[in-house]
C-alpha cells in the first residue's frame, strides 16, 4: 500500500471534493425558499444527507446509517468528539 503523504492526502481531498461537487445540484430559488431549506435541513440530518449527496443515497432513496445521524447530532450538541467508538 503506498503511503499517504500530507500532499498527496490533499490531492485526494481535493479529488473528491471536484466529485461531490459535480454530482450535486442546486435549485434555482428566492433568497427566503433557501433560507427555509437551510433551517430544515440544518435540524434534520437524514433530509441533509438525501439532499447535499444524492450520489450516496441513490438520489435519496437510500438513507445514512443510523450512527452518523447519532454522530451528526453527537457533534451539533457537544461540537466536540473525543472518542469515535
Amino acid at each position: 500500500m503506498a503511503k499517504l503523504t500530507e500532499k498527496s492526502g490533499l490531492q485526494q481531498f481535493e479529488e473528491q471534493k471536484r466529485r461531490v461537487r459535480n454530482a450535486t445540484t442546486l435549485p434555482k430559488e428566492s433568497p427566503a425558499e433557501k433560507a427555509a431549506r437551510m433551517a430544515h435541513l440544518k435540524t434534520d440530518y437524514r433530509a441533509f444527507f438525501s439532499y447535499y449527496f444524492p450520489h450516496w443515497s441513490d438520489d435519496g432513496q437510500t438513507e445514512c446509517a443510523g450512527y452518523h445521524v447519532e454522530m451528526a447530532e453527537n457533534l451539533r450538541q457537544h461540537r466536540t468528539i473525543y472518542k469515535l467508538s
